[in-house]
């Protein structure tokens, strides 16, 4: 059966292999969401340029149109004109000749000549104007091929995104998984594992450093709203015993309180169901302090302890412990009783 070490060393390998995965997943993302914005704006420019196009052969096409109505009305006046000097011509041919006046003739020569030269200019002009729908037509249909092709890669990049996120979803919950499970290690392992290794585990597992170890202590029957639970007490000093969280978490108050100029002391902490009776038969028969029933007392849960050192609701011990108690999780939660202080309650 492999040690606790080895089981916690182990699930930290899986975590830095989960975080390494959890770390490529997201540059993957990063890089994915990043060709999906260059791709949106390639869209968005490929759009306004369709739409410019789209604009320009309308407008070419207006111009056809209004090219073919002057070609219709220009040559409408000179066939007008044709057909007046023709009249005119016609009446001035002699009978025995069939000649008209050559004026006339000249004239009409030259308005044919310039009714030729009229219909050519028009004609090469609508040439050039429907070539130029006819490139605007094509340009418009490979303008829609590459919005398509956009839109396509768009839609990829979409879905690529979409796979990251499952992705990092998934290799979160890996971390999370394998951070369960290193945690779940981690305190049988540092009872065994030097200061230093403990700490070097903790910050893997993003946890603060501790400036000891708490050992195993030994494992006892507490009670909790009249359940009885086996619950790991250690020695906090002066014969007295808290739950390990409770007592690691009571040693850095101590600590704290000593830098402070306070000087505190365990007078007692965790109770056995026997000891609990006794204490609560003392309370009844007016010769002890007040104390819970059997089983409903939070100092056989291993998290309260009685303060020496306190002296009183007035004292600069007090006053310490009332501004800064909580930050280590106690609370002073019996009224009158000055020195009772509970770890991990609320309120």
């Amino acid at each position: 059966m492999a040690s606790p070490i080895r089981r916690l060393m182990k699930d930290l390998r899986h975590l830095r292999g989960a975080h390494r995965e959890l770390t490529k997943d997201r540059r993957e993302l990063k890089e994915d969401r990043r060709e999906l914005k260059q791709d949106r704006r390639r869209l968005e420019r490929q759009r306004d340029a369709f739409e410019d196009a789209r604009k320009e052969l309308k407008g070419d096409r207006k111009d056809l149109s209004h090219l073919r109505d002057a070609r219709r009305a220009r040559l409408a006046q000179v066939d007008e004109r044709r057909q007046a000097l023709e009249a005119a011509y016609d009446a001035t041919i002699d009978p025995l000749t069939g000649q008209g006046d050559p004026a006339l003739a000249t004239q009409l020569e030259a308005l044919g000549a310039r009714r030729q030269k009229l219909v050519d200019s028009f004609d090469a002009r609508l040439d050039g104007k429907q070539q130029e729908i006819a490139g605007g037509v094509a340009g418009l249909a490979r303008g829609r091929e590459r919005l398509e092709d956009t839109r396509r890669e768009v839609r990829q990049d979409k879905r690529e995104v979409r796979g990251d996120r499952r992705e990092i979803a998934r290799d979160k919950e890996r971390v999370k998984d394998v951070r369960r499970r290193a945690l779940d290690h981690l305190r049988p392992a540092e009872y065994r594992m030097g200061l230093r290794q403990t700490n070097r585990a903790r910050r893997a597992l993003g946890l603060d450093p501790v400036d000891h170890v708490i050992r195993p202590g030994r494992r006892v029957v507490g009670y909790v709203n009249g359940s009885p639970r086996p619950i790991r007490v250690v020695s906090v000093g002066n014969g007295e015993a808290l739950r390990a969280d409770a007592a690691r978490a009571y040693k850095k108050m101590v600590k704290a309180a000593h830098r402070a100029g306070v000087s505190l002391s365990a007078v007692s902490g965790f109770r056995s169901m026997a000891e609990q009776r006794r204490l609560y038969q003392l309370y009844l028969s007016g010769q002890g302090n007040l104390a819970a029933p059997p089983g409903y007392s939070n100092h056989q849960g291993g998290v309260a302890v009685d303060l020496g050192g306190v002296g009183g609701y007035g004292t600069r011990a007090f006053a310490w412990l009332s501004a800064n108690a909580g930050r280590f999780g106690f609370r002073n939660t019996v009224s009158g009783e000055y020195w009772h202080w509970t770890y991990g309650v609320s309120g």
